[in-house]
């Protein structure tokens, strides 16, 4: 995919059910746990692997997952699953990622899967220029949670780990609805609770002596004033509150 211009670098993410009829209500699953686990490289690329847990209450055909991609560069997209058998219908090109996991009970995937059913769906993934590189930090927006659950969802847990073991200040939007604490090179961020809807952002700005000289899986700006930067990671904040994607099927 071709690296895209300078940006706001955030991912926003939509899960939706797949129901036989039509769509999914809350009535017919929850979420009970969200696990991500995330690596920011001292080249700037980002590997993030998410587990999601869901506890179906009807049988279900499976999951939907959207991810936009305008603003930054996403590579070896995979998926895993345990607890069912799995078929993955995907399709993907410069500005999304549509996937579509189909859950079975039974190993020739003819069965659908039971009501009372735990899942956990797997989402890996590599991103570059996700990264905004202004003055001397890389300043990095990412939704760990995007804004269109349709359901609670009952936990979060988030350990992003970074290059060096420093502890860098960071801010969760909205805040109080989650908590970080620092371990050696790993900010971890926990939740409970979380209301449908609600998203769960987190900015960091990361001192670029953290990285390798020269790295390039970032978008670097060409202003030096710190006052533009300031404006621009203020506006970057604002559109984060702001952000919202849908996708319905």
């Amino acid at each position: 995919m071709n690296s895209k211009q300078k940006a706001l670098m955030v991912l926003a993410l939509s899960i939706i059910l797949l129901s036989s009829i039509a769509a999914a209500s809350a009535e017919d699953y929850s979420l009970t746990n969200a696990k991500i686990d995330m690596v920011i490289q001292d080249d700037g690329l980002v590997f993030v692997d998410e587990a999601i847990t869901y506890h179906f209450y009807k049988t279900m055909n499976g999951v939907y997952r959207y991810i936009p991609i305008n603003n930054f560069n996403m590579e070896d997209f995979a998926v895993d699953v345990d607890g069912a058998y799995y078929e993955l219908e995907g399709n993907d090109d410069d500005s999304q990622i549509e996937a579509k996991v189909y859950l079975y009970k039974d190993k020739d995937k003819t069965e659908k899967i039971d009501p009372g059913t735990d899942v956990t769906v797997h989402y890996k993934y590599y991103m570059s220029d996700l990264l905004d590189v202004k003055g001397d930090n890389a300043v990095l927006n990412y939704y760990l949670l995007g804004e269109d659950w349709e359901v609670d969802l009952e936990e979060i847990e988030a350990n992003v780990h970074f290059p060096e073991k420093k502890e860098l200040d960071y801010e969760l939007v909205p805040s109080g609805s989650a908590e970080g604490k620092w371990s050696g090179d790993t900010l971890t961020i926990t939740g409970e609770n979380i209301n449908a809807g609600d998203g769960l952002a987190l900015i960091v700005e990361i001192p670029l002596d953290e990285f390798a000289s020269g790295f390039s899986n970032a978008v670097h700006n060409d202003t030096d004033d710190d006052d533009d930067i300031d404006n621009d990671i203020d506006n970057d904040k604002d559109d984060l509150k702001d952000l919202t994607k849908a996708k319905q099927i």
